[in-house]
C-alpha cells in the first residue's frame, strides 16, 4: 500500500517470519484455542502500510468483517497502554458468527485480545486475536509472547524497509540530465552495462576496441558522478525504461 508522508517507507515488501518461526507461532497460537490472528502496520500519519488478517484454523470466517471495520478495531486497541495485551468481548462484529466446526451458530461474542505498539520512525502497529472461548492465564501469558514477537519483528520490519526506502532514494541519479549529459553511443553502452554485459562483451557486440569502451565507461562514470560500475548500474536500473525509451536500444 503506498503511503503519503515522504519521509515514510514507499512501496513497502510484503512481512514474512522466517518459515520455522511462523510455524512455530502458528502451531501455538492453535494449540492455545486463537482462531483468527489481525497484524496492521501504520505509518507516521497512521496510513496502513500492511494488513494481514489470517484465521488459523477455518472454524470461523470473519476476515471480510473485520477489513470492513479495521479503523475501529485499531482505534479501540490504541486507547489502552502500549505493548499490553489486553482483553474485551468483541462488541465490533455485533452478527452471529458460523462455527464451521461444529455447525452451528456462535451466539456469544468471540474473545478479543489487542495490542498496540510503537515502533520505530514514529510506526505504530497492532496487532489483534480472535478465540471462542477466553484463555486461561496460562493461555493469556503465551499469547502475551507472541504478541511480543510480533512487536519485535514489525520493529526490524519498519527499520528494513525504512533502510531500503533511504537507499533507493541515495541510488537514484541525482540532478542529472540524461539527455544532454551522454552522448548516444554511451547511452546504448550503459544499456549494455545495465543488461549485464561485461567490457568485452560490448567491445564485440558494437564492433569496437575495447579501449574505446573502457573510455566510454571512464566517461559515463564521471559525467553521472558514480564511482564505480556497481553504482553505475544500480542507479540506471530503476530508470532503464528512459533510455529505452529515448533511443530504442539502437547500438550504433
Amino acid at each position: 500500500m503506498p503511503i503519503n508522508n515522504n519521509n515514510d517507507i514507499t512501496n513497502p515488501i510484503v512481512p514474512c517470519f522466517p518459515n520455522e518461526l511462523e510455524n512455530e507461532v502458528r502451531e501455538g497460537l492453535d494449540k492455545i484455542g486463537v482462531e483468527h490472528v489481525s497484524l496492521i502496520v501504520l505509518s507516521k500519519d497512521e496510513s496502513i502500510i500492511f494488513e494481514s488478517l489470517e484465521s488459523l484454523s477455518n472454524r470461523i470466517s470473519i476476515n471480510k468483517r473485520i477489513s470492513e471495520s479495521i479503523e475501529v478495531y485499531i482505534e479501540s486497541a490504541m486507547c489502552h497502554k502500549k505493548n499490553i495485551l489486553n482483553f474485551s468481548y468483541d462488541n465490533i462484529l455485533d452478527n452471529r458468527i458460523f462455527d464451521h466446526e461444529k455447525l452451528s451458530i456462535i451466539t456469544k461474542n468471540l474473545s478479543k485480545y489487542s495490542a498496540f505498539s510503537p515502533l520505530s520512525y514514529d510506526h505504530k502497529m497492532v496487532v489483534i486475536f480472535h478465540s471462542i472461548e477466553s484463555l486461561s492465564e496460562h493461555q493469556t501469558k503465551h499469547l502475551q509472547l507472541v504478541s511480543d514477537i510480533m512487536i519485535a519483528w514489525s520493529n526490524s520490519w519498519v527499520a528494513n524497509n525504512t533502510m531500503l526506502h533511504y537507499w533507493k532514494k541515495y541510488s537514484e541519479p541525482k540532478n542529472i540530465d540524461i539527455t544532454s549529459t551522454l552522448t548516444k553511443s554511451e547511452f546504448n553502452v550503459l544499456e549494455l552495462l545495465i543488461k549485464g554485459f561485461t567490457g568485452p562483451e560490448i567491445s564485440s557486440i558494437r564492433n569496437v576496441s575495447k579501449e574505446t569502451v573502457r573510455t566510454q565507461i571512464k566517461s559515463i562514470l564521471h559525467k553521472t558522478h558514480c564511482h564505480s560500475q556497481n553504482q553505475l548500474i544500480s542507479r540506471f536500473t530503476q530508470v532503464q525504461w528512459t533510455i529505452n525509451f529515448l533511443h530504442r536500444g539502437v547500438y550504433s
